[in-house]
């Protein structure tokens, strides 16, 4: 399973409309393969489809990294239905490799999604699982971290992405797709 190309901030591939999945054949389960491949090896907590250029509405959370297959989350087509409570916590996204942000999120969700299969489940989460299905949604809503910040925090915020860049064109090439803005 190859190890595919994560878009980085700046990219526009990022922040266009993604599509439906609605083919759930061998085609979408390669896909996650790879993805899977690609987050753990990262290593990361999910990755959504936009991030390595597929505009579709497909992401998977897994806390474990790979290591409790039980912890596997796949998120087709995912709503969220029910939000309770908040909390401001640390992310970071493999979209914006070493930064780091606080963002206030919803302490406890209930998603309603398809599986790898086209099965459609409710997940309930709380905690980091629940940041983790907003952060991987938001992808999918071509919403990115700087999104959720205002005024001076989301300046400053911008300015370490600009500044990140360079740092992020010594990255593997094999990882990371890089802009040549």
């Amino acid at each position: 399973m190859p190890i595919l190309k994560i878009l980085l901030f700046g990219d526009p591939r990022l922040v266009v409309p993604n599509m439906p999945v609605e083919d759930f054949g061998p085609g979408l389960a390669r896909l996650l393969d790879d993805m899977k491949t690609t987050c753990w090896t990262l290593p990361g907590l999910g990755l959504a489809a936009p991030q390595v250029g597929i505009n579709m509405r497909l992401a998977f959370v897994d806390l474990s990294v790979g290591r409790d297959p039980g912890a596997l989350h796949i998120l087709a087509n995912p709503t969220i239905i029910a939000r309770e409570g908040g909390a401001i916590q640390e992310e970071g996204c493999l979209s914006f490799p070493g930064l780091f942000t606080r963002i206030r999120r919803p302490r406890a969700i209930t998603v309603r999604a398809q599986d790898e299969r086209g099965t459609w489940r409710t997940l309930e989460a709380e905690g980091t699982l629940a940041q983790a299905f907003c952060h991987e949604i938001d992808h999918l809503d071509s919403l990115l971290l700087p999104d959720h910040l205002v005024g001076v925090a989301r300046r400053l915020f911008l300015v370490r992405a600009r500044i990140a860049r360079r740092r992020w064109r010594r990255l593997p090439a094999a990882r990371y797709e890089h802009l040549s803005r």
